[in-house]
This record gives structure tokens, C-alpha cells and sequence, in this order.
């Protein structure tokens, strides 16, 4: 709290200018004339008859204790040594006089100066006050009941300086966090629109890869079928009709989620899950792979977001063993709830070929890791030893996650 405070305050300080605002100038003129008309010393100054060195003196004295004022918060301690300095001059030559400006000076180095800064030139100031007052109680027709009013005057200075310094810096720093709390609202913002553009991405890879794939490999067996298995070619075409209509509806979803703007949730239909596996598998085998798909374990209820995660492993496997496994390839889906786990195997006995032109990693492998790993689970993809490619999801099944 004390970097905090001493921030704050030497923020507080008025902006470099020659300029003053007419509050300071009217502070100053204020000053001045009640050390003039000081009632210790009696109005008019020194005693009559006096030099005029000493007259030009006092005067200066005066100046001293209020014009420095005018940068009281630009320079709060070097205002109030100078000030107390010209105040204990004045008593020591004219005796007793009212620390007008020091009251001043003491406030503005509480306010506006560091909290080290505050502390030390406080104690001093009061210290000063004290010890030329009581010294002076005897002499000069000062009495003790005169003497102390200035110093408990000091006092009060003191301890209203600090509580409006500690008021200020408790105001300050509730606009720092308040300020803090924004941008951290801002980031998260930020951040849960970045995850909604890449879980969008995700789902529009997914669905463009899955059903491109199916409609080439339908629209190409269509084609060679046609001249002597007219049947077959309808088959294919049936296939390429259901599945750009399924894709078409998809892509319309996703468009709605992009486009919907205020707190009204875009009608969705409910995401797909492992319970679509057989429409999956049904569609990739008209497309002319040969697949397996094999459930063990008890089935157990799975909330959305794994059941759709699980989903999008197997498709986009399936994706590309009809992509890169080649023809004829033979695949085997294994579904198998292990406890507190849900394992998803994807094999086939094809080239072994998950990879972009440039040899790395295609989109599909990434994004099914990002998706796995997401969710906590375990993620591995690779060739297997003699022929083919292995992807194997270990996802966690969590007791209150379950739907």
C-alpha cells in the first residue's frame, strides 16, 4: 500500500507550468496578509523604530512563508523547509508569530508527498512548532496558555492532512483495481472469443473435410458404376444427396451461431455424439470402406461436450482412413468404456498416411488433439508397426460431467 500511496500522490502533483490557478495566488495573498496582520506582534510588523533593513527583513521573512506555496504540490518538501525555515527565522528575530504558511506547507507535504516523506517532515514540523513556542513561554509576554493553542493547531493539521492522504490513496486504489478488473474482463472477453473462433474452425474442418471427402469418393464410384451398375450409381447419388444435405444444415447452423447477436441463444439442433456412430459408419461404408465398429464395456450417460468430442475423433479418423488409407483398406472403430474412461481406437491397414503435402501433421490430427487434451485426455496417432494407422483418445469420464 505504500508504493501505492506514494504513486498516487506524486501523480497528485499539479502539472509543470509557470501558470497558478487563482486558488493558489488567492492562498498566497491570504497567508501573507494574516502574517501581517499578525496579533502576536501586532499589526504593521517589527516595533516602531526599527531599521528599514530590518523592516525589508521581515518582509522578505513574510514572502518567504507564503509565496513558496504556489508549488506546494510540485514540490511539497522542499516548500515546507523553506517555509519552516522563514517561520523560525521570523520568531527568533520578532518573536512570537502564527506558523500560518507552515500549517499550510505541513498539510500539502502530508497530501501530496511520498508516505515516508509525509511521516518525516509531520513529526519534524510539529517538533519545531512545539519546541520554539514552549521555549519562548516567559519571554516576550508569551504565556502558556498562548504557546499551546499553536501547537495543538499543529496537531490537527497533522492528522486532518493524513486522513484526507489515506482517503485519497484508498480512492486511488479502488480506481486502480476497478481499472484492473476491466482489462482482466476485457482479456477474458477477448479470450472466450478466441476460443469460440477456434472451436468454430474446428467444427467447420470436421463437417467441410468429412462430407467433401464422402461426396468425392461417392461421386467417383457413381461415376465408374454408371455405364453397367446403374443401381450402384444411384446408391452413390442418394449418398452424395443425404450427405450435402446434412452438411448444408450444419454449415447453416454455424452460420447462425456467427451471425446471432444479442442475449438470444441461436436455435441449435442437439450436437452429435456416439449415438450417431451407426449413421456415420452407415454412410462411410457407402463410400466404399470397409469398416468394423465394436462397443465394449457398460455404456455410461456422457455430457455434450465429451459425447461430441468422441464423435468428431471417430469422424474425423474415418475421414482420413478414406483419404489417405487407400483402396481397398479395411477399418475397425472400438468404442470401450474402461472405468472411469472412454478409449476410442480408429485402425486401418492402409498406407499409414496421416500427413500434409509438406510431411507434417494434417489439420484433422491436430485439431482431434486439441479437442482431447481439451478435456483432459490422452491423445496418440501414428503408423502401426506392420501396415496401416493407429488414433487412440483416452478421455476422461468424470462423475459430474455425466449427463
Amino acid at each position: 500500500m505504500q508504493d501505492i500511496a506514494g504513486v498516487t500522490r506524486a501523480g497528485s502533483r499539479g502539472r509543470p507550468g509557470r501558470i497558478h490557478p487563482l486558488g493558489d495566488w488567492l492562498l498566497v495573498a491570504a497567508v501573507a496578509l494574516l502574517h501581517v496582520l499578525n496579533p502576536r506582534i501586532g499589526p504593521g510588523g517589527p516595533e516602531q523604530g526599527t531599521s528599514i533593513l530590518l523592516g525589508a527583513v521581515w518582509l522578505g521573512l513574510v514572502l518567504v512563508q507564503s509565496v513558496p506555496l504556489l508549488w506546494r504540490r510540485r514540490r511539497p518538501a522542499v516548500v515546507l523547509v523553506a517555509v519552516s525555515a522563514a517561520w523560525v527565522v521570523a520568531q527568533v528575530v520578532f518573536g512570537p508569530s502564527a506558523p500560518f504558511g507552515l500549517w499550510v506547507a505541513v498539510y500539502s507535504a502530508i497530501v501530496h508527498a511520498t508516505r515516508r516523506t509525509a511521516e518525516v517532515g509531520a513529526a519534524a514540523a510539529t517538533a519545531v512548532v512545539a519546541a520554539l513556542e514552549l521555549a519562548q513561554v516567559g519571554r516576550d509576554r508569551l504565556r502558556l496558555e498562548d504557546a499551546l493553542p499553536m501547537v495543538v493547531v499543529t496537531l490537527v493539521v497533522v492528522i486532518v492532512g493524513f486522513v484526507v492522504a489515506d482517503r485519497r490513496t484508498r480512492s486511488a486504489a479502488l480506481r486502480d483495481r476497478a481499472e484492473f478488473l476491466e482489462r482482466e474482463r476485457e482479456a477474458l472477453s477477448l479470450q472466450a472469443a478466441a476460443e469460440e473462433r477456434l472451436r468454430i474452425a474446428r467444427e467447420l474442418h470436421d463437417l467441410v473435410a468429412h462430407s467433401l471427402t464422402t461426396i468425392a469418393i461417392q461421386s467417383s464410384t457413381g461415376r465408374l458404376a454408371l455405364p453397367q451398375h446403374p443401381d450402384m450409381a444411384q446408391r452413390a447419388l442418394a449418398a452424395i444427396e443425404t450427405t450435402s444435405r446434412d452438411a448444408s444444415r450444419e454449415m447453416r447452423q454455424l452460420l447462425g451461431v456467427l451471425r446471432q447477436g444479442g442475449d438470444t441463444p441461436a436455435q441449435l439442433d442437439p450436437p452429435p455424439g456416439l449415438a450417431n456412430l451407426d449413421d456415420l459408419v452407415g454412410t462411410m461404408r457407402h463410400a466404399g470402406a470397409d469398416l468394423r465398429l465394436a462397443v465394449e464395456g457398460d455404456r455410461r450417460p456422457l455430457s455434450r461436450s465429451l459425447d461430441l468430442v468422441a464423435y468428431r475423433v471417430v469422424q474425423e479418423a474415418l475421414t482420413n482412413v478414406v483419404k489417405h488409407a487407400g483402396h481397398p483398406a479395411a477399418a475397425a472403430v472400438l468404442v470401450r468404456y474402461d472405468g472411469d474412461q472412454l478409449v476410442l481406437e480408429i485402425t486401418d491397414d492402409g498406407a499409414g498416411k496421416a500427413t500434409s503435402s509438406d510431411g507434417h501433421p494434417g489439420l484433422g490430427i491436430v485439431g482431434m488433439r486439441e479437442r482431447v487434451t481439451a478435456l483432459g485426455g490422452q491423445f496418440t496417432a501414428g503408423p502401426r508397426p506392420v501396415r496401416g494407422f493407429r488414433v487412440e483418445a483416452r478421455l476422461p469420464i468424470r462423475a459430474g460431467d455425466e449427463a
